[in-house]
Order: structure tokens, then sequence, then C-alpha cells
């Protein structure tokens, strides 16, 4: 481990080229579970999550495995008879994607926490973050040219290890209103999880308060995080400005982001869409673990449980 002394030394010449070969820190003790859930699900093992594998599956089920741990309960209903009692339900619900896609069929997992509030329980917050990636599809890679795998640690398995982390803390300690967590598939193919979750959700539109989107939160740098679609409702600037208690140097966009929660705006359901920027690695075989900020995930996580348990209740049209 490197100890404290080395790396403020390490600070001070690392502009000249120096500790080029040290590691990198380990993650904080509170992110240890955020580090087990990236490592598992960026492992070579995962096949990069691509739609159709069976690495896809392992990740799908080491999700349910999880949502099932933090003591959050299924989501999908199970076709049940009305003379019999219905099971408790199931964590996946597999769609069928069009015929040019690799591997046919998409498969969202889900879990279910309830709110505290008598009066706000039957509003729903979903919070969401797509888990697969597009493994050995050199089509959507940026470096077409290589073969290989690649692994997807930013994107998105940091920010599906966001929403585990959050789903956690809530179902610890509950937030005023009921949160769906959702982990989304096929988002590289164009958003179908979520499209396919609004057009047959386990709960009514209508009663869908608001989206927070975890999508490529794993590369912070020097404190900056984009908060992407505020303009998607009224307060949602002053819902994250006012949580932003860490000091985050943030940007908030209006619109912007082609991620799941743009499924959710088009839907006329608030989103935002937490990001902490692009960079060379991504969709190549370099996005890999070893350059994830696992503290910088563990800000991004803060704030967004802060700006859930913070949020206004719907009004009277909700």
């Amino acid at each position: 481990m490197l100890d404290l002394r080395t790396a403020l030394l390490c600070c001070g010449v690392l502009a000249a080229g120096g500790c080029a070969s040290l590691p990198p820190p380990p993650p904080p003790p509170l992110a240890l579970e955020i580090q087990r859930d990236l490592a598992y699900l960026a492992s070579p093992a995962r096949e990069g999550r691509q739609i159709g594998s069976a690495g896809r599956d392992s990740a799908a089920a080491w999700i349910a495995r999880r949502f099932d741990e933090a003591g959050a309960r299924p989501v999908f209903a199970e076709p049940c008879m009305a003379r019999h009692p219905c099971p408790p339900g199931r964590w996946g619900d597999a769609f069928q994607l069009p015929e040019w896609a690799v591997g046919g069929t998409g498969v969202n997992v889900a879990a279910r926490v309830e709110g505290r509030d008598p009066a706000l329980r039957r509003h729903v917050v979903v919070v969401g973050a797509h888990y697969d990636h597009i493994g050995r599809l050199s089509q959507y890679s940026r470096d077409p040219a290589t073969p290989g795998l690649r692994p997807g640690a930013d994107d998105n398995a940091s920010g599906t290890a966001a929403l585990l982390e959050l789903a956690r803390r809530v179902a610890a300690r509950p937030a005023p209103m009921t949160v769906l967590f959702v982990a989304f598939d096929a988002e590289e193919l164009g958003l179908f999880g979520s499209r396919h979750f609004l057009s047959d959700p386990p709960v009514p539109a209508e009663r869908m308060a608001a989206m927070l989107n975890f999508d490529m939160v794993g590369r912070m740098r020097t404190g900056r995080l984009t908060v992407r679609n505020v303009g998607s409702a009224t307060w949602w600037r002053d819902a994250v400005e006012r949580a932003n208690t860490d000091s985050l140097r943030i940007d908030l966009q209006r619109g912007g982001g082609s991620s799941d929660h743009v499924s959710f705006r088009e839907a006329r359901i608030p989103a935002i869409h937490f990001y902490t920027g692009t960079h060379a690695d991504y969709h190549r075989r370099s996005d890999r673990e070893e350059h994830i900020n696992y503290l910088g995930i563990l800000r991004v996580v803060d704030l967004a449980e802060r700006v859930l348990r913070d949020m206004p209740p719907p009004g009277p049209s909700s």
C-alpha cells in the first residue's frame, strides 16, 4: 500500500514524470462495496456485458443478488390467478430486441424500496443505470481495427456500482417516496431497456415523480461533475445546488446527453443524468477498472442521495 508520505512526494514530482509506475491508490473504506461490484462487472469474465452473452447474464444475476442482499424487493410481478397466492415477484424482465440487434433479448433488472412517508409513498422515484456494454462489437467501438474485449469499467460498470450503492443506503434507511432501482439493458444499442421499461412499467408512469440516471461516473477529475437535463423540472437546479455540501465543481446543463434519462424526458418525467465526463478510453479496450476514481463515485452517490432525500413532493396533478 502506498503510504501518505510517498503519495505526497509523488504529487510534488508528478509533473516532471515521477511516480509513473506507482499503482493507483486503493479505494477508500466507504467505497469497498462499490469496488467489489465494479470489479465483478468489469471483469473479462463478464465479456464486456455484451447483449446475448453469458457474461451479460451473470452480470444480471449479480445485480439481482446484490439487490436481494441489500433488502430491496423484486419489482416485476409474476402472473398469477386470483384464487391462488401471488408469488413475490421477479428481479428480471426480458424483452425482445429488433431483428438486427445482436443477441435478440434484453433483460432489465430492478428492485423496490417502499417509501417511509405514508403521504408520499405512492409516488415513485426511479434511479437507473445501464449495465450493458459493447463487449466485442467492434461496430460500436472507438478502436474497431483492434480486436478484443471492451470491458466498460466506466461505461457503465461505474454507474451500475453507484446504483447498487444507493440501493443499499435507501434499503437501510428508506426515502420519503418509494424508489425503484433499475439496471437497464441494451442502452448501447439505442436505449431499448429504458424504452421497454416505460412501455410496460411495473407502476403507472403517472406515479413516477422523477428519474435519476448514473452513466459514466467513474472518472471524476478535480472534483468536476456534470448534471444534465436540469431543465426537465423547475426545481432540479435548486435541489442539486442545495445537495452540493461537498463543494463539487458542478456543471448544470439544461439539456444534453443520450443515455436512459432521455426515455424518461420524452415521457415527460423529470430526469437528470450524473456524468463525470468522457475520456480517451471511451468504447475502447482501455476502459478498465484500474482507471476508476472510487472516491469520485462515492462523492457522486453522496450527492445523489441528498437530492433523492430532499426532493420536493409532486404537485397536485402528479
